[in-house]
């Protein structure tokens, strides 16, 4: 078998935008989480201190970390987010390696960049041929099929005459 035949397939813009909501969920519930703890925790210190919290204003300052420790830190030790993980892509280097730290924090801020001009950066993955958005060109990554830990011929291996065994 050939090295194209084992490279991963690329992995395509409707997995992504799935796994994307379901991360977007994911950080939702946690931010509202730590709002309902922080909230607790001010009713509980207000009566003994007289010092109320801003509780919005403290979670609007610890957002951008709580987003960028949760996409960074799982692509970083498990190539994965949660989302990712459920619908069965990872994102790689792109030499097909695991991302270093450095270009899962370029990579976060390269979502900021591929949203910006109407989410063109996301739309990109449509219409690139190796269904790369702009941050992912950015920070040299990639996102592949990873189900089963089994690999995908990519969209420009050829089959067999007859097409696939069985068929």
């Amino acid at each position: 078998m050939d090295a194209a035949a084992r490279t991963p397939a690329a992995a395509g813009f409707v997995s992504r935008l799935l796994a994307f909501g379901v991360d977007v969920v994911v950080l939702t519930t946690v931010i509202a989480a730590t709002r309902w703890f922080l909230g607790v925790a001010e009713a509980m210190l207000r009566p003994r201190t007289g010092v109320g919290l801003d509780l919005d204003a403290l979670l609007l300052a610890i957002l951008p970390i709580v987003i960028v420790l949760y996409f960074a830190a799982a692509w970083t030790l498990a190539g994965q987010t949660i989302g990712k993980w459920l619908f069965g892509v990872r994102v790689v280097a792109d030499d097909g390696g695991p991302v270093s730290l450095g270009a899962a924090l370029l990579r976060v801020l390269g979502y900021l960049l591929s949203a910006l001009p109407l989410y063109a950066g996301f739309l990109w993955i449509v219409v690139d041929p190796g269904r790369r958005a702009w941050h992912d060109r950015l920070a040299r990554t990639r996102v592949v099929y990873a189900t089963g830990g089994t690999t995908r011929p990519s969209r420009d291996v050829a089959l067999p005459a007859g097409g696939p065994a069985g068929a």
